[in-house]
C-alpha cells in the first residue's frame, strides 16, 4: 500500500503539483477535443499514475542537483529559469530519455502556470490556458519526436513518422497546422530561438507566450540507436563476423545456407560497401558444409574454423583459408574450432579439437605453415581469444592443473599464466577499452551468480554487475553476454538478455554497460534474439547473430548496422574518426579543422541537407584552415570525408 507521501511524490511527476491528500486530489485539467468541445482527461493521467506505480516508486518532490543536471541536458534553458531554484524537482532516478522528456514538459507546464500573467489580455490569457492544457494532454500521451536519423541530442520539430515536438504540437491543435509543418520543412533540427518566423511570432503573441518560453518548452531528442537490415541478411545465425585488414570487405561466418536471399553461399559470404552506402554480398565459391565460428587474416589470406568437412570443392576438416578467391588446405583439426587470433605473427587456433595427425584432445594450437602444433595444458573449451602486448589471453570454460580457471594468459616465453583467482562464469569474448581489459560472459547454471561482466584491475578479475543501476533478465536459462565492442567513450555488450531500469525496459539483447558513463544517454538496440558478434566496418558498428527483426518488427535477418545517420553523411567511430573546429560558433570567414585519420574533403550543410560549399582538403596536414561562405546565422553541418567513404560530421554555429 503506498504511502501518502509516495502517491504525492508520484502525481506530483504527473500533474507537476503537490498532492496534498492522495484520496481528495483536484480534477485534472481538461482537454479541448477535435470538434472544440472539452472533454476530461482524468483517464489519460490516471492511466499513466498507475503505469508509473507498477513500474517503481523511485521519485521524490525534492530539489536535487543531478536531477537539474539532466534537465538541463534536456534543455538548456532551464539554467535561465528564476523557478529551478525555487520549485520542488524529484530526486534523480535512472529513467528512459522517454520518462526525462516528460518529465521536463511536466514540469515545464506546472511552472508556466503558475507565472504571473497579468499583463496579458483576458484572450491572450484564455488562449494560454488552452495551450497549456494542450500541453499537458501532449507529455501525457508521450508521442514524442524519434532521433533515429542523427548522432547527437537535438531538436525535432516534425519526425519522419509523423510524430510532433510540444512546440509544434501546439500550434497544430490550435489551428496552425500549417505553421508548423513549414517550420519542418526549413529548419526542422534548428532551435526555437534561432527560428526566424513572422507567423510562429505571432502565434505566441497571441497566446501569451514570450520566445523564451516557447524556448523552455523544447526538449532536444537524443539519439536511438537501432539496427537496419544489411541487404536481406541470412537465413540462419551470424556466429562471426571480420573486417579485412585492407578494410574492403566484411566477412560474415555462421550457420546458413542463403545470403541476400538469393546467393547459395552456405556459412560464409562477405559484404562491401558501395559508395552509395548500399551493401552488396558475394557468394565464397559455395562456402562451407558446416558452421563458421571464427575468422582471422594472416599473410595475405583468410583463415577460417568451425564444424565442417567441404570448403567449396575441398576435404577440409574444420579449418581453411581464402586466397585469390578460392579455397586452400590450412591442415586438419579434429574438433570444433571456435576462435582464431593472429599472435606474434603465428594463427592461433582455440576450441575443443585434437590433431588429425593423431594426438590427445587440445583446445589450443598454432599453425608453423604447414601443419598445426599442440598447446597443452589446459583441459576443456577455449571459447575467445584476446591478443595484448605481450600475450594471448584466453576464456571459456576450461581448467588448468585440475582447477577451473575459464580465464589465463599464456606466452611462448612464459606459458600459462594464471590470474590470482578464477572467474566462475564462462568467458566469451574481451575487449580493450580505455586501457583496460573487459570480459563478459555466461552463467554455468540458470539463477547462478550473475557475475558475467568483468575488469581486469591488476592480476585480478573483478566483476563490474550492478543490478542497482542496470539488471538484466535471462531470455532463456542461463544469462548470456556473447560479445563486447568499444564504441567511442561506450562500450557496448550483445547477448541474450533483457536490461532494464527502473521505469521499464531499456535494452533487448544490446546494451551499454560502460563503467561510470558520460552523462550523455544510455546506449541500446532493440533486437529479438541473441547478438553474437558487434564490430565496426566502414565507420558503421555492425552486429549478428540469431535475430530476426529489431524494434517495431522491422526485418534484420541475422545482421544489420546501427542507425545513426545524419541526412547528409555516414558516422563513424567517433574516436578514430575525431575532429575538431575551431572556432565554434564561428565568428569570422573561415575555421581551422584538426584531424588524424587523413580527411581529404569537406563539405558545409544548411539544415534542410543542402550543400552550400566544399572543397578539397591535404590529407596528409591534420591541422588546416578553410573559408567559409557568408551565410545567415544559425546551425550547419560540418562534414568531412576520406577517399575510404567514411563522412563523419557535426553541428557548426554562425553567429
Amino acid at each position: 500500500m503506498l504511502s501518502s507521501q509516495e502517491a504525492s511524490c508520484i502525481f506530483f511527476v504527473l500533474t507537476g503539483e503537490i498532492l496534498p491528500d492522495p484520496l481528495n486530489y483536484p480534477p485534472f485539467p481538461k482537454k479541448r477535443g477535435g470538434n472544440g468541445v472539452y472533454t476530461n482527461i482524468n483517464a489519460i493521467a490516471m492511466k499513466s499514475l498507475f503505469t508509473l506505480l507498477a513500474c517503481s516508486l523511485v521519485l521524490c518532490c525534492s530539489a536535487h542537483d543531478r536531477t537539474f543536471d539532466k534537465l538541463k541536458e534536456v534543455n538548456a534553458c532551464w539554467a535561465r529559469q528564476p523557478e529551478a531554484t525555487t520549485q520542488p524537482l524529484p530526486v534523480y532516478w535512472q529513467l528512459p530519455e522517454k520518462e526525462w522528456i516528460r518529465l521536463h514538459l511536466a514540469l515545464v507546464e506546472k511552472m508556466l502556470r503558475q507565472r504571473d500573467v497579468k499583463t496579458l489580455s483576458p484572450s491572450q490569457k484564455e488562449r494560454r490556458r488552452r495551450s497549456l492544457d494542450d500541453l499537458y494532454a501532449y507529455w501525457n500521451e508521450g508521442r514524442f519526436p524519434v532521433n533515429d536519423r542523427y548522432a547527437s541530442r537535438t531538436p525535432i520539430f516534425i519526425d519522419a513518422r509523423d510524430n510532433f515536438c510540444a512546440v509544434g504540437y501546439l500550434l497544430k491543435a490550435s489551428g496552425y497546422e500549417a505553421v508548423s509543418r513549414k517550420i519542418a520543412a526549413q529548419t526542422n533540427l534548428a532551435y526555437v530561438m534561432q527560428m526566424q518566423y513572422p507567423e510562429l511570432d505571432l502565434w505566441a503573441q497571441d497566446h501569451g507566450f514570450t520566445k523564451e518560453e516557447l524556448a523552455w518548452i523544447q526538449p532536444g531528442y537524443p539519439p536511438e540507436h537501432q539496427v537496419k537490415a544489411l541487404g536481406k541478411g541470412v537465413n540462419g545465425t551470424v556466429n562471426e563476423l571480420f573486417a579485412a585488414p585492407d578494410g574492403d570487405r566484411l566477412y560474415v561466418g555462421g550457420a546458413f545456407d542463403q545470403v541476400d536471399s538469393s546467393i547459395n553461399s552456405r556459412n560464409i559470404a562477405y559484404v562491401t560497401r558501395e559508395t552509395s552506402g548500399s551493401y552488396i554480398w558475394h557468394d565464397m565459391a559455395g562456402g562451407t558444409n558446416g558452421a563458421v565460428n571464427a575468422i582471422a587474416a594472416h599473410d595475405g589470406k583468410i583463415f577460417l574454423g568451425g564444424q565442417f568437412t567441404m570448403a567449396g570443392t575441398l576435404m577440409a576438416r574444420n579449418i581453411a583459408y581464402w586466397e585469390n578467391d578460392s579455397w586452400h588446405l590450412a591442415g586438419c583439426l579434429d574438433g570444433t574450432v571456435e576462435e582464431l587470433a593472429v599472435f606474434k605473427g603465428k594463427v592461433y587456433a582455440a576450441g575443443a579439437f585434437a590433431l588429425c595427425a593423431g594426438s590427445d584432445a587440445a583446445n589450443l594450437a598454432y599453425w608453423n605453415g604447414m601443419g598445426w602444433i599442440a598447446v597443452p595444458g589446459l583441459s576443456g573449451r577455449i571459447r575467445t581469444m584476446e591478443v595484448t602486448e605481450d600475450r594471448l589471453v584466453l576464456g571459456g570454460s576450461f581448467r588448468y592443473q585440475g582447477t577451473a580457471q575459464n580465464v589465463i594468459a599464456w606466452s611462448p616465453d612464459n606459458g600459462f599464466q594464471p590470474f590470482d583467482q578464477p572467474v566462475r562464469n564462462t568467458i566469451l569474448d574481451f575487449e580493450l577499452f580505455k586501457g583496460a581489459l573487459y570480459a563478459v560472459g555466461e552463467q554455468v547454471e540458470a539463477g547462478g551468480t550473475p557475475d558475467i561482466f568483468l575488469k581486469l584491475e591488476g592480476n585480478q578479475w573483478r566483476s563490474l554487475y550492478d543490478p542497482s543501476t542496470f539488471s538484466y533478465i535471462a531470455l532463456w536459462d542461463k544469462l548470456s553476454m556473447h560479445t563486447l565492442v568499444a564504441d567511442g567513450d561506450y562500450l557496448l555488450t550483445g547477448g541474450q538478455f533483457i536490461g532494464s531500469e527502473m521505469m521499464g525496459v531499456q535494452a533487448r539483447n544490446v546494451t551499454d554497460i560502460t563503467p561510470a558513463p558520460s552523462p550523455q544517454s544510455k546506449r541500446f538496440f532493440w533486437l529479438d534474439s541473441a547478438v553474437n558478434k558487434m564490430i565496426w566496418f566502414k565507420g558503421e558498428l555492425i552486429v549478428g547473430g540469431h535475430f530476426r527483426s529489431g524494434f517495431f518488427g522491422s526485418p534484420v535477418n541475422g545482421i544489420g548496422r546501427r542507425v545513426l545517420n545524419p541526412s547528409s553523411g555516414i558516422p563513424a567511430d567517433p574516436v578514430q574518426y575525431a575532429f575538431s573546429v575551431a572556432p565554434n560558433p564561428v565568428t569570422g570567414d573561415g575555421v581551422w579543422l584538426q584531424n588524424s585519420w587523413k580527411a581529404s574533403r569537406y563539405s558545409l550543410f544548411d539544415l534542410n541537407g543542402k550543400q552550400l560549399a566544399q572543397g578539397s582538403l591535404r590529407s596528409e596536414k591534420e591541422q588546416q584552415h578553410i573559408a567559409l561562405p557568408a551565410a545567415p546565422a544559425g546551425i550547419y553541418f560540418l562534414q568531412l570525408g576520406n577517399e575510404k567513404g567514411v563522412k563523419v560530421q557535426q553541428k557548426l554555429m554562425i553567429r
